[in-house]
């Protein structure tokens, strides 16, 4: 009974949270005069949720600057189903494509298998009527037949192994090629299409994976969340491009500081995360330290133009897993070290 009232209050607080996002979807498309579509649900409902910070940064552009909000929510919509189907209509071809040749290799194998049974049965058959009268199966035209039948059986038996050889040979061809492909799919499905880091899907899978590791293992596990500053005013100043190229910048200096199994992932918008297994938060703030240098370090320039972007700097926050913590609760702490960052002046490590 104890466990079914718990289950009840779960659900009746998922329930309780999802009306409270019902709630402020009306009340968005009231005072935006949006008229409520299924997909505008869809996306405002993850707007509401701010899981997506590039799906909130576009639609909050197109509220500060006065743009269609209906027709964003529709962009918005159809881009993520696009993509999103894409990937699940590759999957599923690529699946039933690997399954129905996985079953041609087979039905080849046991074609093979059959044709083998048969030679076999056709040989012993050719023995046996040596055995049943030797005497009578000593004369020269006898011995040429026997010969003859022996050669041609052989033949055969090459041939058909031939052609079976290069069936499975062309079926794991493509077995292969198609086994790349949903792979393909795969890594597509978890990475950021714009630096080409790992996507959050790709960080919330990684994060359990290494605290699952750590735990076991006993080693340190450190997590340090990344904010490139002033960001906004970049993209203002000198247009989403520059700002763009400013984030492929940061994605690769992140990349080429890190080793081993460390991982950096885009947290959204120009947030990204560092995941660090066996590295504790000493050893996590100095390659905060060291990326944050590397970058105050950049001299940019925006485009063609020439013109100077100025120095681009970035905060930092670090936190390492506790035994007691979860995935969630750890990065809720190193969020809190990049807000002491940035209120303490931007361009710093806090721990």
């Amino acid at each position: 009974m104890n466990t079914s009232v718990s289950n009840l209050a779960v659900d009746t607080g998922k329930i309780e949270n999802v009306t409270s996002i019902a709630n402020e979807i009306f009340q968005f498309s009231q005072e935006h005069d949006v008229l409520l579509t299924p997909g505008r649900y869809g996306t405002l409902f993850e707007y509401c949720r701010k899981t997506d910070r590039d799906l909130c940064r576009t639609i909050d552009t197109a509220l500060r600057t006065g743009g269609d909000i209906a027709t964003a929510l529709d962009a918005l919509g159809d881009a993520h189903s696009d993509s999103t189907a894409d990937n699940e209509k590759v999957v599923k071809e690529n699946g039933e494509l690997i399954s129905a040749t996985t079953e041609k290799l087979i039905r080849l194998v046991n074609s093979g298998i059959e044709r083998s049974d048969a030679q076999t049965e056709q040989f012993t058959h050719i023995r046996d009527e040596i055995a049943r009268d030797p005497g009578a199966n000593q004369g020269p035209q006898m011995l040429e037949k026997i010969i003859a039948d022996i050669v041609e059986q052989n033949n055969y038996m090459r041939e058909e192994t031939m052609k079976l050889r290069m069936d499975l040979e062309d079926s794991n061809r493509k077995i292969v090629d198609l086994v790349e492909d949903l792979n393909n799919a795969c890594q597509r499905e978890m990475t950021d299409f714009l630096t080409k880091l790992g996507n959050r899907a790709y960080l919330e899978e990684r994060m359990e994976e290494e605290a699952r590791r750590a735990k076991i293992t006993g080693d340190h596990l450190s997590f340090v969340i990344c904010d490139l500053d002033h960001f906004k005013g970049i993209n203002d100043t000198f247009g989403h491009l520059v700002g763009d190229e400013i984030l492929k910048i940061f994605a690769k200096l992140l990349d080429a500081c890190i080793k081993g199994r460390d991982v950096a992932c885009r947290y959204g918008g120009e947030e990204f995360v560092l995941i660090l297994p066996q590295t504790d938060t000493a050893g996590a703030c100095a390659l905060a330290e060291e990326v944050r240098r590397q970058l105050e370090a950049k001299k940019l320039m925006a485009g063609n133009s020439g013109r100077p972007i100025g120095k681009i700097t970035a905060s930092f926050g670090v936190a390492s897993l506790a035994p007691e913590m979860s995935c969630a609760e750890v990065l809720k702490l190193a969020d809190e070290k990049l807000y002491e960052a940035k209120n303490s002046g931007r361009n710093r490590v806090v721990s």
